[in-house]
């Protein structure tokens, strides 16, 4: 297969998918040789979600550059790696509003209906698709949904992350701008036909400042129906987490009035978290990544906090772990919980390039021996390769897909 080449800037950007088993090999039935690599675009595309419908199909979201600026992308996977064919245009989605659009996270509803959240413009935007990848007409305004946080200021935020409520309304959470240049949390609840939920926050919105330029970027519905937004704040490079009530106000009885601030890296260090996951004992698991003080580069960082927002001091070390590969540059930006408790988490490791990564932690915080070598998977795809999302099948196997540059 000829590779396309970006004439722009000189690289091919391809999206990448791999499958494991639960013992961290690469899985033979799946693409070729448990990888999955295919040029979507002239100039690149950037996958940063994905979602695994109840049939075992597999959702890959992001945005494909057009030669001008961004759109949404999607993409559907039948189980062996193939392209639905059935899905869009030959397995492909692609939905352009005229704007620099970016999908950085989807979810299946219980329906079928695809909802796929980023920007358009650098303002909240929800898309909805039927199973068959055609724009849903019920929802919002011909499929799309557009929420204005700021009108005093060019750009409102973005979506980061999105999740389904069990009663189908659309919970998103990113960021928006605070009547100036200041980030926080931004919170959106929508009802099921994309209008906003009154109920909740202002008109549907709800906005938090967790300490100074905050971002959150994953957002986690508990079963009793309150909301976990999970993410950074950039002043001082520490771990924001965040708990409302239904009703979108903060939770008093999490943390201090709602909130929790975690700092770990220590002066001139940073810590992020970049996803979150909610235990069946309601212990809250977060992962990210940490810059410890005098240390060269960053890690795996993975944390655990009890159901009150204090750290589970069971877990790891003090409540938390960190993974080093090699001394390289490593981020995690997603994690999955498997049903035996343990926790996968997935990213990349960059030394000289950069490759998919992958660890799997006991209950308690350790290493799991039984997963790849010491607990740790690395699998070079050929470029320059960064895994950004992850996700569990039914029958154990996990899915990693990112970008890979060659």
């Amino acid at each position: 297969m000829k590779p396309f080449i970006s004439a722009l800037t000189g690289l091919l950007l391809l999206n990448s998918i791999c499958a494991f088993p639960q013992a961290g090999s690469l899985d033979s039935s799946f693409g070729t040789n448990g990888k999955v690599i295919k040029p979507k675009g002239l100039v690149g595309d950037f996958e940063h979600s994905m979602a695994v419908q109840p049939d075992g199909k597999i959702l890959v979201a992001g945005s494909i550059y057009n030669g001008i600026n961004s759109d949404f992308l999607l993409v559907r996977y039948k189980l062996n790696g193939a392209l639905d064919k059935n899905f869009g245009s030959s397995g492909k989605v692609i939905t352009d509003f005229g704007n620099d659009e970016h999908g950085t996270a989807v979810a299946v509803q219980t329906d079928g209906k695809i909802v796929l959240a980023g920007d358009s413009g650098y303002y909240f935007t929800l898309v909805r698709y039927d199973p068959d990848g055609s724009l849903d007409s019920s929802f919002g305004m011909n499929g799309r949904v557009t929420t204005y946080f700021n009108y005093y200021y060019d750009s409102s935020g973005e979506i980061h992350s999105v999740a389904i409520q069990p009663d189908g309304k659309i919970v998103a959470a990113g960021y928006a701008y605070n009547w100036g240049t200041e980030r926080v949390f931004a919170l959106a609840r929508y009802k099921i036909d994309g209008s906003p939920d009154s109920s909740f926050g202002e008109n549907g919105k709800v906005i938090t400042s967790v300490f100074v330029d905050d971002v959150a970027y994953s957002v986690a519905i508990q079963p009793d129906g309150k909301i976990l937004a999970a993410g950074t704040a950039y002043d001082h490079y520490e771990i924001g987490l965040v708990r409302y009530k239904p009703n979108g106000k903060l939770d008093n009885n999490f943390g201090s009035g709602g909130i929790v601030h975690t700092v770990l890296g220590g002066l001139g260090g940073w810590c992020d978290a970049y996803s979150i996951a909610i235990q069946p004992d309601k212990k809250i698991v977060l992962s990210g990544a940490i810059l410890r003080e005098q240390s060269p580069s960053p890690d795996f960082l993975v944390l655990r906090y009890k159901p009150n927002g204090s750290p589970d001091s069971s877990f790891g070390d003090a409540g938390y772990v960190m993974t080093d590969f090699d001394n390289n540059d490593d981020f995690t930006n997603s994690l999955v919980l498997q049903p035996d408790g343990k926790i996968t988490v997935a990213g990349y490791t960059r030394g000289v390039a950069s490759n998919f990564a992958i660890a799997r932690y006991t209950k308690k915080g350790r290493p799991d021996k039984t997963f790849g070598i010491k607990g740790k998977v690395i699998t070079d795809l050929g470029g320059d390769d960064n895994g950004y999302t992850a996700a569990l099948q039914t029958d154990g196997k996990l899915i990693v897909a990112g970008s890979s540059g060659s």
